[in-house]
């Protein structure tokens, strides 16, 4: 299909029933050369109560995210870590990636 050059989804990832298959869908929706920009928790799972079925339900490794994104393109991954709350009990560090499709 590709119609779209660039997709956004921060902080969506961990509470879809099924992440694979928004981020097939985003890549068909997406020109070649289109980008997608996702943000999502990282490793969320390592503080208690974190993945409850309410909130989240995945926690997410950079290794997960490369696994699900690697088919679809070029893939850059940065980890960000708010310099203002470093200590807040609810603010994990952030993985932030981009993939661009492949032709």
């Amino acid at each position: 299909m590709g119609y779209f050059s660039y997709a956004v989804a921060g902080e969506l990832l961990e509470h879809l029933e099924d992440p694979h298959k928004f981020i097939k869908e985003v890549f068909r929706i997406l020109k070649p050369g289109g980008i997608l920009a996702l943000s999502t928790p990282l490793d969320e799972a390592r503080e208690p109560g974190a993945i409850d079925s309410e909130r989240h339900l995945w926690s997410f490794k950079v290794d997960d995210i490369m696994k699900i994104l690697i088919p679809y393109g070029k893939i850059k991954i940065a980890i960000l870590r708010s310099q203002y709350f470093p200590t807040y009990q609810y603010h994990w560090p952030i993985i932030l990636a981009w993939v661009k499709k492949s032709k």
